[in-house]
């Protein structure tokens, strides 16, 4: 027979219980700094623009806004040293291009900008078939770097339809175990910026923390350090992953909408360009997901009155670093032909 449950038993189940739900709170709490406070640890590449905007010389004339292959293909020196050549004055560039960017990253930076009195004359915005479509692949990156609760209800359908529900629920419920490697980056910064000060004062104490402590956790943050992030994945089947069941519209579309209003607003220009890639990348463009991809962007172009310039077969493929990520060289060539061909004239 199973008897009542002891004393001893109910306090094990109490402090489960308890240990639960401290873990939540803990999570909630630590979730809401980082939507709200914490860009530099939900979305590191976005922190480190802002940080490069404050370095700029002058204000702004051109913001990029798109994805790897901007961030690999458009080079600000090569594009500020073609327009003043040609203009004969000085133009500022900032290329606000993220990793695994699109239209949906694409409208966070450009609030984030505007947010900061930021007001260029020209927005160059990055386009594909593969960035356009209902399926919105990027959706697993974006709930865990800018999406936060307020947002859900606008992109629960779109997060449901990509089957991203277990990556949402990770970066709302666990969102300090999901930024654990940015969170320890800049904790192991913090520490040092506490012993550097601490030596000023007391330099024996700082000696005395940084032996007890710094040398034992060294090794292990420094694996935890933030790497780079990835942009795209390289090959063609990843390409066939982001084109499945092909429909322009969803989020991407919607944001791009957003996009383009809040540009006609503030009376910012916009300009679509299509990036290059290779050969073997347009092959994957099949002519109705190339019919429906034009005929959107066309008449979104014709509607909002900005240009739309493809040059996906611009550039030939010993240019690329993968199937559509350039070289230096690549990239160099593509500043050029953007600055010349479109954003001077």
């Amino acid at each position: 027979m199973t008897g009542r449950p002891t004393a001893r038993h109910c306090r094990s189940r109490a402090a489960l219980a308890w240990a639960a739900a401290l873990f939540v709170f803990v999570q909630l709490v630590g979730g809401a700094l980082l939507d709200s406070r914490w860009q530099a640890v939900r979305f590191p590449s976005a922190a480190l623009i802002m940080a490069q905007l404050k370095s700029k010389q002058r204000p702004v004339d051109i913001v990029c806004l798109g994805s790897s292959r901007f961030m690999h293909g458009l080079r600000e020196e090569d594009l500020e040293q073609v327009m003043h050549q040609l203009t004969g004055r000085p133009v500022s560039v900032l290329n606000a291009a993220v990793p695994s960017g699109e239209q949906v990253s694409s409208l966070y930076m450009l609030d984030q900008l505007l947010q900061r009195e930021v007001k260029p004359a020209i927005v160059v915005v990055e386009v594909s078939p593969e960035s356009l479509n209902h399926c919105n692949s990027w959706l697993r990156v974006h709930v865990q770097r800018q999406l936060g609760w307020r947002d859900i209800p606008q992109y629960w359908s779109d997060i449901c339809f990509a089957g991203q529900i277990s990556k949402l629920a990770q970066s709302r419920f666990m969102p300090l175990f999901i930024h654990r490697r940015e969170i320890c980056r800049d904790g192991y910064d913090l520490l040092n910026a506490f012993i550097d000060r601490l030596n000023r004062w007391k330099p024996a104490a700082s000696t005395q923390i940084r032996n007890i402590i710094v040398d034992d956790l060294t090794e292990r943050l420094q694996m935890a350090h933030l790497t780079p992030l990835e942009g795209t994945q390289q090959g063609v089947s990843q390409v066939l992953h982001w084109l499945r069941n092909y429909q322009v519209g969803g989020t991407a579309a919607a944001c791009l909408e957003r996009l383009v209003q809040r540009c006609e607003q503030q009376g910012i220009r916009v300009v679509l360009i299509a990036p290059p890639v290779t050969e073997l990348h347009r092959q994957t463009y099949t002519p109705e997901i190339n019919t429906a991809y034009l005929a959107y962007l066309r008449r979104f172009a014709e509607d909002h009155h900005c240009p739309l310039v493809d040059y996906r077969d611009r550039l030939p493929d010993k240019l690329f670093l993968d199937n559509h990520h350039l070289l230096a060289e690549g990239s160099e060539c593509f500043s050029r032909i953007l600055a010349s061909e479109v954003l001077t004239p």
